[in-house]
């Protein structure tokens, strides 16, 4: 029996009250009455070491359920990643002995289906993830990096009805996984952008319209080597992201507004050297990151570390410099929720101890303290007035999955329902 966090018979009565069962009028007549709101189950993969890493739902008032045991032939599970609602369906990968990595769905109701397994060869073998990832849904098809030993890594779409169907071979070879490769799928002016990679080009910045075959946006690095745009992200109207240029800036944050040549958005780290911004998350108006930063004091560079940084798409980056000096707070996971923007990072010089830090867009950051020391939080995800992560619990293992309600200490889902530990929380998706 599901264990429930409030005694049920209040929870009945307020349900009661609340739908009007006890107030006057004919309790037979609901044709004015409005059903209950339907909340959304979160669904994600987890691990509960009997059945190894698989998918897992929770409604935010009984304790997380499996699912389904997808791969029931080994206790390592069937792995769900890249959950993504499409076409009212959760759809995800996953790895199942007899077919290797294929793309899923499910109702709602019903077991999980295989779809489709684009590679009917290779993928069986092991317990890969490479024949799907980056589902994104765009002109409601579905759209994804796919893979198998003909064409290697290309662009993949599916139509909810038909077999899926490579958009185009850019790259053609019988080499296993090799060919566009593309990855950071996102959607920007009705338009798919992505990081894609060919022979004369290297790894560029791609768009796609639905109908025309996609294209270079720019050879941003000139010849055969990569920009390599990573960290895809729409702030403020214009798509920003992780490149390096002919410019000899290194990695930096660039911008493109889907008209004019991308261009260099703030050199945050100066000359030659990279700042690698990554995290891309908006908040309040700004477009916060990590990166990695440097000054030039008196015609010298002076390190900051990897940093806590904000842009406004018109000013130069603002710093937070969390641990100062040239050490590194190394903030991951940025996440807004409650108004607040939330992320891990490390306060000592080493950076080897990783806790949960806020920022309310006013004050300086600070950690949060009512959540364990060394929690290492990870997989940020806000879901019903509460920060679900996952997070160490100090005992040797993986991360559990932990609940934060903002005002009260941090609790494991485990010990709030008594329920079995879930580890390696991932991929939190709400559906329907």
């Amino acid at each position: 029996m599901r264990q429930a966090i409030l005694p049920i018979l209040p929870l009945l009565l307020l349900l009661l009250f609340t739908y009007g069962g006890c107030g006057g009028g004919s309790s037979s007549d609901n044709t004015n009455v409005d059903d209950p709101p339907t909340r959304p189950l979160l669904y994600f993969s987890a691990d509960s070491s009997s059945d190894g890493q698989e998918l897992w739902s929770y409604d935010g008032i009984f304790a997380p359920e499996l699912v389904a045991n997808i791969n029931t032939r080994v206790t390592r599970g069937s792995s769900p990643r890249d959950l993504i609602v499409f076409q009212e369906k959760l759809f995800f990968t996953a790895f199942e002995r007899n077919h290797g990595t294929a793309l899923w769905a499910y109702d709602g109701i019903n077991a999980p289906e295989m779809v489709a397994d684009i590679d009917t060869v290779t993928s069986s073998i092991t317990n890969t993830t490479e024949t799907f990832s980056y589902l994104t849904v765009f002109q409601n098809k579905l759209f994804f990096e796919g893979s198998d030993v003909t064409h290697g890594k290309e662009l993949w779409v599916y139509d909810g009805i038909n077999f899926p169907q490579m958009v185009k071979d850019f790259y053609p070879t019988p080499i296993t996984y090799t060919g566009i490769a593309p990855s950071y799928l996102t959607v920007y002016k009705n338009k798919l952008y992505f990081n894609g990679c060919s022979h004369d080009n290297g790894c560029e910045l791609w768009v796609y319209d639905g109908i025309n075959d996609p294209y270079m946006v720019e050879d941003t690095l000139s010849g055969p080597d990569s920009s390599l745009p990573y960290y895809l992200t729409v702030f403020n109207d214009k798509l920003y992201f992780n490149a390096n240029g002919d410019d000899a800036y290194g990695h930096e944050l660039w911008v493109y507004d889907g008209i004019v040549s991308p261009t260099i958005a703030a050199d945050i780290y100066p000359n030659s050297g990279h700042s690698e911004p990554k995290w891309l998350t908006v908040f309040n108006d700004k477009l916060y990151f990590q990166a990695n930063g440097a000054e030039i004091v008196n015609n010298v560079v002076e390190q900051r570390g990897v940093e806590l940084w904000a842009y406004d798409g018109a000013n130069p980056p603002e710093l937070f410099d969390i641990v100062v000096g040239s050490a590194s707070s190394s903030p991951a996971y940025l996440t807004s929720w409650n108004s607040k923007l939330y992320f891990q990072a490390g306060f000592d010089p080493q950076g080897d101890q990783k806790e949960l830090w806020v920022y309310d867009g006013t004050n300086l950051p600070y950690e949060v303290t009512d959540v364990p020391k060394d929690s290492s939080p990870v997989n940020l995800y806000p879901f019903n007035d509460s920060l679900l992560f996952g997070g160490d619990d100090g005992v040797i293992g993986s991360p559990k999955l932990w609940i934060y309600d903002g005002v009260n200490p941090a609790i494991k889902v485990s010990d709030l329902y008594s329920s079995p530990s879930l580890s390696l929380p991932s991929g939190f998706t709400e559906f329907p």
